[in-house]
């Protein structure tokens, strides 16, 4: 930047245009300054809209692989300590089935299982409601929904497409 100064400095020297370089040179730091405040903006801008939505898949995502994992965790013991495999482990299981432990672990698993799809299917009905109410305050969408009452009205209540 020094040399970059010294050049200009040593080309204009003592004439008119050594004074129109400055301005010059000011406006493109001044533009550039903007451009990088814009692009700031718009990146807070975006991550205020995306963060809830970010935090949400977060914590959703978070619960999802912890009781997944506890889930697979209790089938696998229950699995290798209470069911061996083959004909002698199918034979042996039969005898401690009843046990304490493996009773604990069957139940956590399936108990785990239960509240593991559970959470999948809520998660999934909540996107759907969210993404149906998102649609219903939809200006446009709105104007469609009119519409098609409209139609329907016009064309009866039993409305059967024919090919």
């Amino acid at each position: 930047m020094k040399f970059l100064s010294s050049l200009l400095f040593l080309t204009f020297v003592g004439s008119a245009e050594a004074f129109a370089v400055v301005p010059v040179l000011a406006g493109l730091a001044t533009k550039a300054w903007g451009g990088a405040l814009a692009i700031k903006a718009y990146g807070t801008i975006c991550w205020m809209v995306a963060k809830p939505f970010v935090i949400a898949t977060l914590v959703k995502t978070t619960w999802l692989t912890g009781v997944s994992v506890m889930e697979w965790g209790a089938g696998y013991m229950y699995a290798t300590n209470c069911i061996g495999s083959g004909f002698s482990g199918w034979w042996s299981h039969i005898w401690s089935i009843g046990s304490p432990a493996c009773v604990s672990l069957l139940t956590t698993h399936v108990a785990l299982m239960g509240v593991f799809l559970a959470s999948i299917l809520c998660t999934i009905g909540g996107w759907i409601l969210w993404a149906s109410n998102k649609i219903k305050e939809d200006p446009t969408s709105k104007i469609a929904l009119e519409e098609f009452e409209k139609w329907k009205k016009e064309n009866g209540r039993d409305v059967t497409f024919h090919h």
